[in-house]
Order: C-alpha cells, then structure tokens, then sequence
C-alpha cells in the first residue's frame, strides 16, 4: 500500500508486537525510516 496518508496507515489496524515491513524509497528516505522508527517506538503517552 502507498503509506503517503497516515489514516492509511493507522487504518491498518496493526496491533502490538505484530512485524510490518515498510520500504522507502527517494532521496530522503533513510531520514524517513529513522523519523518513523522514532514515532513509532515512542510511548503514546509520550506523544
């Protein structure tokens, strides 16, 4: 899926501790990966 819209992704209805692969691609998708890894390893209480 094209992960371009964040209600795409939440929709995903992926729960904790399930694996997801996400690919990026471009010119600035290695600092993308790391903001997303960041985001998504925060606490949400954190957020």
């Amino acid at each position: 899926m094209d992960a371009s819209s964040m209600l795409g992704v939440t929709g995903l209805g992926i729960a904790g501790g399930e694996k997801l692969r996400i690919v990026a691609e471009g010119a600035d998708a290695e600092a993308v990966l790391d903001a997303l890894e960041e985001l998504l390893s925060t606490p949400e209480d954190e957020l």
